[in-house]
């Protein structure tokens, strides 16, 4: 275990870098000792700092908790080159008696599209294991977390993959699901709330392929919630961005982006989840360089 007085040296030097505040009994030394056990506070800034995205240097506030009895840690990690400003805090959050860790915003849209993206996913499974935890929790949000979290081997929950299933056939597809269609939009009643980043470049919609629609017909029928890996899979290009380098906009990629759900990954070796998380982290060309971020 981490040195109470190391700990302590070491956050006095990353004043600034790394913020910690706490609600309870005890020194912060202690509740970091608690949290990361064989982890010093210079370990998990290098080791996100190594990520080197770019233009970022993140931001880390940790705000330790223990009320009664409950010992949730949150870490807000701060990218202060995002352009909105909602998309400049990740949120990571301990769940003890779960045995999880849960975060929401993790990859916001300025790295998402990125390989930086599945960098911080292996720095997040790597942190995540050495801490014990059996299980990432995450929320599935923003332009492309509902695309990406299934990219990386997330599944929904059974209620919200029922939820999801039914706002891809109400916002995404048109009737013979034979045809992408944006004809109908999310709203909250006051206004637009649809999150895609594609909707407004595209309102024509996509013709679909006679594979792709039984493709989508079997996953959207499926009572499995690793389904949505088939959807998300979906890899015909149908257009490309006008950033340099361009980002490829796929079928999967525009059925997923701008919906929502909430999901998990098991750490557990030898699943299928599992497998899938470690075969697209490791995809070329990033292969060569995840050992970089390890903490």
């Amino acid at each position: 275990m981490i040195s109470a007085e190391q700990i302590s040296a070491e956050l006095q030097a990353l004043e600034g870098k790394i913020f910690c505040e706490k609600h309870g009994q005890g020194s912060i030394a202690s509740y970091w000792q608690r949290t990361f056990p064989d982890i010093s506070p210079a370990q998990f800034y290098s080791s996100l700092k190594a990520l080197q995205i770019p233009g970022d240097s993140p931001k880390i506030n940790i705000e330790f908790t223990n009320t009664l009895g409950d010992y949730m840690p949150l870490i807000e990690i701060e990218w202060p080159s995002a352009e909105n400003p909602r998309d400049r805090m990740a949120f990571m959050k301990f769940e003890p008696k779960q045995n999880e860790l849960y975060f929401s915003n993790l990859i916001a849209p300025h790295i998402s599209d990125q390989s930086y993206a599945k960098k911080l996913m292996y720095w997040l499974s790597d942190l995540t294991t050495k801490l014990d935890k059996k299980k990432i929790t995450a929320c599935a949000m923003l332009q492309m977390g509902a695309y990406t979290w299934a990219r990386f081997g997330f599944t929904p929950y059974a209620d919200h993959w029922l939820d999801l299933k039914e706002d891809i056939r109400n916002y995404r597809l048109n009737k013979n699901f034979d045809r992408i269609s944006f004809d109908k939009r999310m709203s909250d009643g006051k206004g637009l709330w649809d999150d895609s980043p594609y909707i407004d470049a595209h309102p024509a919609g996509f013709e679909l392929t006679k594979d792709e629609t039984a493709e989508i017909k079997d996953a959207l029928s499926s009572k499995n919630p690793e389904d949505i890996w088939a959807l998300s899979d979906l890899g015909r290009e149908l257009a490309r961005t006008s950033d340099k380098p361009p980002h490829i906009i796929t079928v999967g990629k525009i059925l997923l982006s701008g919906l929502s759900w909430e999901g998990s990954l098991s750490l557990k070796p030898g699943t299928k989840a599992m497998d899938r998380f470690t075969s697209y982290i490791n995809r070329a060309p990033e292969q060569s360089t995840n050992k970089a971020v390890e903490i």
